[in-house]
């Protein structure tokens, strides 16, 4: 009596494991509209001179300076953190509308050599309604000969929609939270 039970038990939690990791698809499908609004509002916001910008460079776990950038109210528009390590250079950039993450970005060269090239990835996270909208990512391989004209061969790359995990907009706003406590 007590394994039949222990049986009905277990077969109704493994059939609850995997009908709650059902789809793995973290971002809908955002309408183009939406996503070119998103860019043009990063774009005056990266262009509005009269951001307050406030810094703290971090020496643990990696060296890093972090900005975030403030409107007339204090309201925070950008958060930029540029880390270094012995593997490469990583930049993130997240931008704010209405206090509400809307887009962030990630590049990073890792100068751990593969086959001789040097790795170049670009991740762009699109946001709204607090929910994953679209998630793109390129990335791109120069020969460590050819640096000098990376900065070509990177904006020849194109952008192509990949699924993240489903906790991005969570892990964003986690770090985002961790940044804003560095930066006063």
């Amino acid at each position: 009596m007590k394994i039949t039970n222990f049986l009905m038990l277990l077969t109704t939690l493994m059939i609850g494991l995997t009908s709650c990791g059902g789809s793995k698809k973290a971002a809908t499908t955002a309408e183009p509209s939406a996503i070119s609004g998103i860019e043009q509002q990063v774009t005056g916001i990266d262009g509005d001179a009269s951001l307050v910008e406030k810094t703290a460079d971090v020496k643990v776990p990696e060296k890093a300076k972090i900005s975030t950038f403030t409107d007339a109210n204090g309201t925070i528009q950008k958060i930029t953190k540029v880390s270094t390590t012995a593997a490469g250079e990583k930049t993130s950039n997240y931008f704010f509308v209405d206090n509400n993450l809307v887009f962030s970005r990630h590049t990073e060269k890792n100068g751990l050599k593969e086959k001789g090239k040097t790795i170049f990835t670009e991740k762009k996270y699109f946001f709204g309604d607090n929910k994953l909208l679209s998630a793109m990512m390129k990335e791109t391989k120069v020969s460590t000969k050819d640096l000098a004209n990376a900065d070509m061969k990177i904006a020849k790359s194109k952008f192509k929609e990949f699924v993240p995990t489903i906790n991005v907009l969570r892990d964003e706003m986690g770090i985002i939270k961790k940044l804003k406590q560095t930066v006063k």
